[in-house]
């Protein structure tokens, strides 16, 4: 069985507060987008998770096979292949999302008949980035990334994507983040047509100050033309195209300099 895990990008990041216990609140507007890696899923003998990029034990998708085993009573194994085609570690929530599918595909291939909220609540476990993933369209995700608001604005264009394969621990950042009072207006995103004028991530400071070619890449998108924001934690930046006409043609100014560059549909 072979799923598609897309990738997701930030429209809107607020962080809002830290609680005693060290986590973050959060206010985050997400979306889909047509960038993917493939999760080819089977039954197997032993668990055992196949991925060029990341050690299996250190996998996010060997956690989803053993929480579920643990909640659901499941005794079969699993083999899960997985093709990598988001950069890891990037702010694409890419670990995340071939989380979301292994959940689903074990909900498929054992017949739990789990609906998505009961899956939800195993997700949060892995990760906040983990609940949103289940779901396809444009979503208000709130409190510590559990509670899900599924929007019907519908978000129309492309984003190119742009990452120097450099790897900042979400961790870190959040870590090092001072709460900010100035946030992105998400009533303001939600009521207007124009969403581009409302786009806003609060760790991208932050960020800037650990990777500072987060800034650089910003100012080559700005001085295109093309309104652009740092994607989760960094250090993937996203710019915004209304075409996929214009979206190539600033991948061909951008594919010079950088070593990642991909043009995506938004899922929105």
């Amino acid at each position: 069985m072979i799923y598609k895990a897309y990738a997701k990008v930030n429209l809107i990041l607020n962080v809002m507060e830290k609680t005693n216990e060290g986590y973050h609140k959060i206010d985050f507007i997400m979306s889909k987008i047509d960038l993917y890696d493939s999760i080819d899923i089977e039954f197997s003998e032993v668990d055992i998770i196949i991925c060029e990029t990341i050690k299996q034990e250190d996998n996010i998708c060997y956690n989803a096979i053993k929480l579920m085993k643990e909640i659901y009573g499941i005794k079969k194994s699993f083999k899960v292949k997985i093709k990598k085609k988001i950069p890891f570690a990037a702010g694409l929530a890419g670990g995340s999302a071939d989380a979301s599918c292994v959940l689903k595909a074990i909900n498929e291939m054992c017949k739990l008949g789990l609906s998505i909220q009961e899956l939800e609540k195993v997700a949060v476990n892995l990760g906040c980035d983990v609940v949103y993933c289940l779901h396809e369209q444009l979503a208000r995700v709130t409190s510590f990334g559990e509670k899900i608001e599924l929007l019907d604005k519908k978000i129309r264009g492309y984003v190119i994507i742009v990452n120097p394969l450099i790897q900042l621990k979400t961790s870190i950042v959040y870590e090092r983040h001072k709460i900010s009072k100035v946030h992105g207006d998400i009533e303001s995103f939600l009521k207007e047509d124009n969403y581009l004028n409302f786009i806003h991530n609060d760790l991208e400071n932050t960020s800037i100050k650990i990777e500072p070619i987060i800034k650089e890449m910003l100012e080559d998108f700005e001085t295109l033309g093309v309104k652009a924001i740092m994607s989760g934690s960094g250090a993937t930046v996203v710019g915004f195209c209304d075409t996929k006409d214009i979206a190539k043609n600033i991948e061909k100014k951008m594919v010079i300099k950088y070593p990642f560059v991909k043009v995506a549909k938004i899922r929105g």
